[in-house]
């Protein structure tokens, strides 16, 4: 897929998308609009869709928006693919100022994964991840497989369902695990 640019502007988001070599009369740069009421706090490919995850500023309710570049092979031009999902997406991580904390967000083949990055505390109390499952377009929650004390900053998939999750406490740590199950193997 063509590489995407995500930016917020005035508590809302504006996307990008880049296509190298752009139909005849378009330009290489495209916006994507979604929506001005959306602050997002994660953006994944998945099942050949872009989705944004996100809340709606001004109600607070989850927003799963899933923009799909072509239909049967064909690109769609101009974006016009845009859906918002009635799903069971939930709020990530809620303090008590109300806005969602940091968030890791990373595809895995057909699903993806969605981990707050603040261990549990008193302002952050929920331990839970969840999963989207693209084939079923359904979210799941299940436990978090990261919440042992740690502020985790970056996840990346291995391959095979697997995936490296780096942190840190007073040093940098690192672990591997099972998306399916969401097992710890390192």
């Amino acid at each position: 897929m063509a590489p995407y640019v995500c930016s917020t502007e005035s508590g809302g988001v504006r996307l990008f998308r880049y296509d190298p070599e752009p139909p005849s009369g378009e330009t290489a740069w495209t916006e994507l609009p979604i929506g001005p009421n959306m602050r997002p706090f994660g953006v994944a490919t998945c099942g050949g869709s872009l989705h944004v995850l996100g809340e709606d500023v001004l109600t607070g309710c989850p927003v799963h928006a899933v923009y799909t570049p072509s239909v049967e092979g064909t690109p769609v031009y101009p974006p016009s693919g845009w859906q918002i999902r009635e799903s069971s997406l939930q709020r990530p991580c809620q303090g008590r100022s109300g806005y969602i904390s940091s968030t890791n967000v990373v595809a895995v083949e057909n699903s993806i994964l969605v981990v707050p990055s603040d261990p549990p505390n008193y302002h952050f109390p929920m331990s839970t991840a969840q999963i989207y499952d693209a084939v079923r377009d359904h979210w799941d929650t299940v436990a978090n497989p990261l919440s042992n004390g740690f502020r985790w900053t970056q996840m990346a998939h291995l391959g095979d369902g697997y995936v490296l999750a780096g942190g840190k406490n007073y040093g940098g740590v690192a672990m591997v695990f099972a998306v399916d199950g969401l097992e710890r193997v390192s």
